[in-house]
């Protein structure tokens, strides 16, 4: 878990994460879908 305490893995972290917001913005449209995807890519990582 330290990318939850050091800023710079937090940063990236922060970073790759709207990466993928902005990526799948056109399937992911509403909620529901947001929720399945980042749930998928939890399991993933």
């Amino acid at each position: 878990m330290s990318w939850l305490t050091e800023p710079d893995l937090r940063a990236l972290w922060a970073k790759w994460f709207q990466n993928r917001l902005t990526r799948h913005r056109d399937t992911d449209g509403n909620v529901k879908l947001a929720i399945v995807r980042l749930t998928a890519d939890g399991l993933w990582i």
